[in-house]
């Protein structure tokens, strides 16, 4: 594995690659921010056997401050431990859950491990009777995890509850289906569940018994990801609707915490390649509107991530940008972390691949709220609509499972991949408008990016003509490393290749 870095003043960009692994459209990657400077971002290292737990931390400047990787000792069926999701406990630690085996088969383990902010292992822990953990919150005392068990399409959501040194306080079990992402509600002081089926939302209280749970459905199939509780203590999810191979839309939807009715509810489309979108995560920006990560599908083989920028009041769009400038070779690449790092500056995590939903490698773009070097704004491309999804009560009793359940130690060794760093030095990318480009971010090679037919003309520092055409579209022209003059219309940049 390969980690590369490209670092601008306006955005700096850290992708990893691995052999190309199976689906991980499953796996959103988590974002947290700690002492107000650190920024911590969880996933998962191919190692060539085995996915690995990752962290990477990186200051507010955008600069990396550490990086580690984890394998394990003797474990029955742990095959892989993929970090899912985080959560912060204080300044100075945090808690990390995920799993588990390929097949998620009955006799595998969810995983928990309690952090430093330096990402040194307070304690590590594999629970049994759990699978996979996909979701975990705090709620000022104590630590709550959901998940999964047996397939992906699961045989019961749970609730696990564990004190700060990682002791067992209940276990339950709501119906059969698998849960995707945990809220704590601090107004209420009651947790919510999400469910991968049916947009299945169960409010209970502290202790587990259930207080309202409503399905909203859909006439397709509903993929919800991820849970928010925003800043007037609404429940938001997001996630897509459509069948797994496609075309899908994004939905939103916007919960009354006390009755489980529908404040708006709306999907997003586009017109940009198989119009195929999907949404993995949701955070809140500094203002309280709400930012969500996907991608959409270009092509079979190809993807582009995106984050995108929601009104809180009325659900409309704010802002979409795409990343445009993947590495050489990654064409099929998927936005599932997002995180406002400051006023106007976020984060935007996920996989790289070059199949339809392989993944080879990860990838961690900071980027200020412009239309930016490397990001592409697609606002236009978007259009917003309403839904139309019912609300059905569910009946459900819990089954407590607690006193089958048994935690043990988890023994994690870490380990450092290899890291390779090429500071190219100012901005990879060069706005021609504002959704054209030229991009000298691959060694030996400008791109250009034109929506529309224009002259261009290339000059080296002496000033001798060594390309011109007249082209729309994207095109790679292989130059030797040096200064160079590009001429598109009346418009001259100065751009240098590697």
């Amino acid at each position: 594995m390969s980690v590369w870095l490209i670092i601008s003043a306006t955005h700096r960009l850290v992708w990893m690659s691995y052999n190309t692994q199976d689906c991980v459209t499953c796996h959103k990657v988590p974002s947290i921010k700690l002492k107000d400077s650190l920024v911590i971002v969880g996933g998962f290292h191919w190692d060539g056997s085995s996915r690995r737990p990752f962290i990477i931390a990186f200051d507010t400047s955008f600069s990396t401050r550490f990086y580690r990787a984890w394998n394990w000792g003797s474990i029955p069926n742990a095959t892989n431990f993929a970090i899912v999701d985080m959560v912060k406990i204080s300044d100075t630690d945090f808690v990390a859950v995920g799993g588990a085996s390929n097949s998620l088969n009955n006799n595998s383990y969810g995983y928990i491990v309690r952090y430093k902010y330096d990402g040194s292992i307070i304690w590590s822990k594999y629970i049994s009777n759990i699978n996979l953990l996909t979701g975990v919150d705090f709620d000022g005392s104590y630590i709550i995890a959901t998940g999964m068990q047996g397939d992906r399409n699961g045989n019961g959501s749970r609730l696990i509850k564990l004190d700060l040194d990682g002791n067992l306080i209940y276990h339950k079990s709501y119906s059969n289906r698998s849960a995707m992402d945990i809220v704590y509600d601090r107004f209420s002081n009651s947790y919510v569940i999400l469910q991968r089926q049916r947009n299945l939302l169960i409010k209970t209280d502290i202790n587990g018994n259930v207080i309202w749970s409503y399905e909203y459905r859909a006439n397709l199939k509903e993929q919800p990801q991820a849970l928010i509780v925003d800043n007037d203590g609404n429940y938001v999810f997001v996630g897509h609707l459509g069948p797994d191979n496609g075309p899908a839309n994004i939905e939103l939807l916007k919960i009354n915490p006390s009755n489980g009715s529908i404040i708006y509810q709306r999907f997003y489309t586009s017109n940009i390649g198989n119009s195929d979108e999907r949404a993995y995560n949701i955070t809140l920006d500094y203002d309280g509107n709400y930012l969500i990560a996907g991608f959409v599908r270009e092509s079979n083989t190809s993807s582009m991530p995106f984050a995108m920028k929601i009104n809180k009041d009325d659900g409309s769009i704010i802002w979409v940008r795409a990343w445009i400038l993947a590495p050489d070779g990654f064409s099929s690449n998927k936005g599932m972390g997002i995180l406002s790092v400051n006023p106007g500056v976020y984060l935007l995590s996920g996989y790289i691949g070059s199949g339809a939903d392989a993944s080879s490698g990860m990838f961690f773009l900071f980027f200020r709220d412009t239309v930016a070097n490397c990001i592409r704004d697609i606002t236009n491309r978007f259009l917003v609509g309403n839904l139309n999804l019912n609300r059905t009560s569910v009946s459900l009793t819990p089954s407590d499972i607690t006193s089958t359940t048994t935690i043990s130690n988890l023994t994690l060794n870490p380990y450092a991949p290899l890291v390779n760093e090429n500071d190219v030095g100012g901005s990879c990318a060069t706005p021609v408008s504002e959704n054209e480009y030229i991009s000298s971010c691959q060694r030996g090679y400008i791109e250009i990016d034109l929506i529309k037919k224009r002259r261009v003309f290339i000059y080296d520092i002496a000033g001798n003509l060594v390309y011109k055409n007249d082209f729309e579209g994207r095109k790679r022209i292989k130059l030797k490393a040096g200064i160079y003059i590009v001429k598109i219309d009346n418009k001259k940049f100065k751009i240098i290749v590697q």
